[in-house]
C-alpha cells in the first residue's frame, strides 16, 4: 500500500515537474545559455534569489537565469530518478532533489510567453485617463 501511493505521489511529481520545464531553454542562443549557467551558479553561491535584484531588468534577468538554472538541473535528476531503481537511495536522492526543485518553480514558474513580464510593464506604464 505504501509503495502503491509512493508510486503515485512520485508519477504526479515528475509529471508538474516535466510539464513546468518543458520548452524552457530550447530557443536561447548557446552564449545566453552559458550566462544564464553562470548567473545561476553565482545566485546559488551567495544565496540570493531574483527578488534581491536592485533594478526591474536585473530582476527579470536572474529570473530567467534561475528558472533556466532549475530547469537544466531538474532535467539532470529526472534522468538519474529514470536510471534508478524504486525504493533505491539514488530513487530518493533524486526525489528529495525533485521536490526541492518544485517549490523553487512554484515560485518562478517558467513564463515562455512573457506574461508576467507583460503584466507588470502594463502595470507601470500610465493609463489613458492619467494622460489626460
Amino acid at each position: 500500500m505504501i509503495q502503491e501511493l509512493d508510486r503515485k505521489n512520485e508519477f504526479a511529481l515528475v509529471s508538474l515537474i516535466r510539464d513546468a520545464i518543458d520548452g524552457v531553454g530550447k530557443a536561447i542562443a548557446p552564449s545566453t545559455a552559458e550566462t544564464y549557467r553562470v548567473l545561476f551558479n553565482r545566485l546559488n553561491a551567495t544565496d540570493k534569489l531574483p527578488e534581491d535584484a536592485k533594478s526591474r531588468n536585473t530582476y527579470y534577468l536572474w529570473r530567467a537565469a534561475y528558472v533556466y538554472g532549475l530547469a537544466t538541473e531538474a532535467r539532470l535528476v529526472l534522468t538519474a530518478r529514470d536510471k534508478a531503481v524504486f525504493g533505491s537511495n539514488a530513487w530518493s536522492e533524486a526525489m528529495d532533489k525533485l521536490e526541492k526543485l518544485k517549490s523553487g518553480l512554484d515560485r518562478y514558474p517558467p513564463d515562455q510567453q512573457r506574461v508576467h513580464r507583460k503584466r507588470s510593464i502594463n502595470r507601470a506604464l500610465p493609463s489613458a485617463d492619467e494622460l489626460v
